[in-house]
């Protein structure tokens, strides 16, 4: 079955992240070699780097979104599962509500 073009929209931000952290790596190693043997770092490399943190976290967030790979602490949400349900299940609306207004 072939993938809806959200997914796939997905899918290519989160390859853009990855991309996009793998040559910051570069960058960084290129810096910190130019500090060290040549005594000259290259030119605003933690202003780049501090600016594109931002950007590919939200590349590649909806893909964990997505995937339900989203790291969360599971404990309190877990015990209210099993002992009170409606109320674990408002307390994910409300979350999700939370979530929504943090993106926009």
């Amino acid at each position: 079955m072939p993938a809806n073009p959200f997914t796939r929209l997905i899918s290519w931000m989160n390859a853009a992240g990855v991309v996009w952290v793998f040559a910051l790596t570069f960058l960084i190693c290129a810096d910190i070699t130019g500090r060290t043997v040549f005594d000259s770092p290259i030119r605003g490399v933690p202003e780049m780097v501090s600016l594109s943190l931002v950007a590919c976290v939200f590349l590649q967030l909806a893909y964990a979104i997505h995937q339900g790979r989203l790291t969360r602490a599971g404990m309190l949400v877990e015990r209210l599962e099993v002992r009170h349900v409606a109320l674990a299940t408002a307390w994910g609306g409300v979350l999700a509500a939370v979530g929504c207004v943090l993106f926009v």
